[in-house]
């Protein structure tokens, strides 16, 4: 079958892939199996057909489990790579959130270090509308950089912030586009990399997406210790607004809160589930519609708005695009959030409609920030602007909090486990391996908390390093190679292709210009 040889026997009642001299030793009775129709779930990071867990659903758990194993087998030959199941691969339920209620019809359960767990609900084919999948892929885009865009504007000027908007959303998505092409089937970019690019650029990948995870985490610290530090200080200054000095004063500064957070997260980042924290992000989305009701309003509101001051064009509008190439930046997890789209001829639609969503946002948002104060000097933490005992930011920053506090273990979750996934296949390869890394992850968001705390700084050299190998090298190369494959490869694609890549570049080296 398939080329793969390796049968001896022509009784159809047995399985179909034998080694030479092997004698099927299970008791199954392969002629009665029915075909599966529950779906397969799996580990993460597993890819042993021993570490393969069901749903007790009856009979057809023996046919998925013999079926998967057989799959394993023809993966194991190496000649049909696709079936393996990639061991960085992320589950869905890290991206599908929904403000709609449940988008679904029937409860899908997951499998998390051995233990079952209710995740997300799947209708009975296993997918979801177009309406839930570009809500999730919005909401993985929208992120750390809302905060920093209107200090992006200022610095790329008023119209030449809405053009660079366009662009960068243009690009990223086209690239992010050619990954969904050209999945063919695979669940992960990483392994497409390794088909495409060979070890070489399966690790590579794997670095990159690491990278850009711990750019967002140094980010997500940064806010996190500014907003807890001026929550706490607003509560005191309503509460007394009068008290001054004292030990208070001395132990609660900006260089000690970013202490006291990882005091705070590191049991939480050390978890061997996910699960909790998932759930626990659900308040991000409350996070996320107050940010984008609060910064309009507080930009527009009784303020005298003075279009023809406002600069047009800024010399540093580089700064803005490097951090839209991370903004834009979907391309790890593109993959894992459309194949659960019930309609998949309508990907290219629905990830087009997105980041037309995620663009919007990202305009208004620089753009209110940026008319409601462009002519004062805006922080890179645009919450930065406002006295402590605002009522509007103390909530603002309260929301923050509360959302980062999940966030964050999350972002030090998946690090951990792509991280691993490269040396071995366990998710948790035992505690004081995780304690280590963890420690050394947290260790760095906490001293650029301390000591730089520039949340754009990291944004804008973050997206350009990582975008010029994540967004842009790596889905042309693998473009390419899919391209040569079929026979398809013209001098006019490398050409073409090639100038998205010397654009990255040009962002990539702008951004250390003085």
């Amino acid at each position: 079958m398939m080329g793969t040889g390796g049968s001896k026997t022509t009784d159809e009642s047995k399985p179909l892939l034998l080694g030479d001299g092997e004698e099927e030793k299970s008791d199954v009775d392969y002629a009665s199996m029915q075909p599966v129709t529950n779906p397969i779930t799996i580990n993460i990071g597993i890819n042993q057909p021993e570490d393969v867990a069901f749903s007790p659903s009856g009979g057809d758990s023996v046919a998925q489990r013999q079926r998967l194993k057989y799959y394993y087998s023809l993966a194991k030959t190496g000649q049909i790579s696709n079936l393996e199941v990639p061991k960085n691969s992320l589950p869905p339920e890290l991206f599908i959130r929904t403000p709609f209620g449940s988008p679904t019809t029937s409860p899908r359960n997951s499998v998390i270090n051995d233990e079952p767990i209710e995740t997300v609900e799947t209708p009975k084919e296993g997918k979801q509308s177009s309406i839930v999948t570009i809500f999730s892929l919005t909401n993985t885009m929208l992120g750390s950089s809302l905060l920093s865009l209107p200090w992006a504007f200022t610095q790329a000027g008023f119209g030449t912030s809405l053009a660079i908007v366009m662009i960068c959303g243009f690009v990223c998505f086209y690239t992010a586009y050619l990954i969904v092409k050209n999945a063919a089937g695979q669940d992960d970019f990483s392994v497409m990399c390794r088909d495409c690019l060979g070890r070489p650029g399966y690790y590579i990948s794997i670095a990159c997406s690491i990278l850009v995870l711990v750019g967002a985490a140094i980010a997500y610290d940064i806010i996190m210790s500014h907003s807890l530090f001026d929550f706490v200080n607003g509560l005191r200054d309503l509460i007394s607004p009068h008290a001054t000095g004292g030990i208070y004063d001395k132990i609660w500064t900006d260089r000690t809160v970013p202490l006291f957070l990882v005091a705070l997260l590191f049991p939480f980042v050390n978890l061997k589930e996910f699960v909790v924290l998932v759930k626990l992000n659900s308040v991000g989305i409350v996070s996320l519609l107050y940010l984008l009701f609060f910064i309009p309003f507080s930009s527009f509101y009784k303020r005298e708005i003075e279009f023809k001051k406002l600069p047009q064009y800024e010399n540093k509008f580089y700064y803005l695009a490097g951090i839209l190439t991370l903004a834009f930046l979907i391309h790890n997890c593109v993959i894992s959030i459309l194949k659960n789209n019930r309609h998949q001829e309508k990907n290219g639609r629905d990830l087009f409609a997105a980041y037309v969503v995620v663009g919007l946002t990202y305009s208004l948002v620089g753009a209110a920030g940026f008319v409601g104060y462009g002519l004062d000097a805006i922080p890179q933490d645009f919450l930065k602007l406002f006295p402590t005992t605002d009522i509007y930011s103390l909530v603002a920053r309260f929301l923050m909090v509360i959302q980062l506090f999940s966030v964050y273990p999350l972002l030090l979750f998946i690090i951990r486990l792509q991280f691993f996934s490269m040396f071995t296949t366990a998710p948790y390869p035992g505690w004081w391996k995780v304690l280590i890394l963890n420690f050394l992850v947290a260790a760095t968001t906490t001293l650029f908390a301390m000591y730089y705390p520039q949340i754009g700084e990291v944004l804008r050299f973050t997206g350009a390093f990582c975008g010029l190998i994540y967004v842009f090298v790596l889905p042309v190369g693998v473009h390419w190679v899919m391209q040569k494959r079929r026979n398809e490869l013209t001098k006019m694609s490398i050409f073409l292709h090639s100038l998205l890549i010397v654009f990255a570049v040009a962002i990539l080296v702008s951004q250390f210009v003085p």
